[in-house]
């Protein structure tokens, strides 16, 4: 899981991003195209 700090997750647009479960998601390029990965805010 990435670590990213409140200012940085307030920046992307909220299309981008999601809570599911109380677990933290935004929407990232990977190798295997754009996925939902977990993200711990701090």
């Amino acid at each position: 899981m990435e670590i990213i700090n409140k200012e940085e997750y307030k920046k992307i647009h909220k299309d981008y991003k999601t809570i599911i479960d109380g677990q933290h998601y935004i929407l990232k390029l990977t190798e295997n195209g754009t996925c939902l990965v977990p993200v711990i805010v701090k």
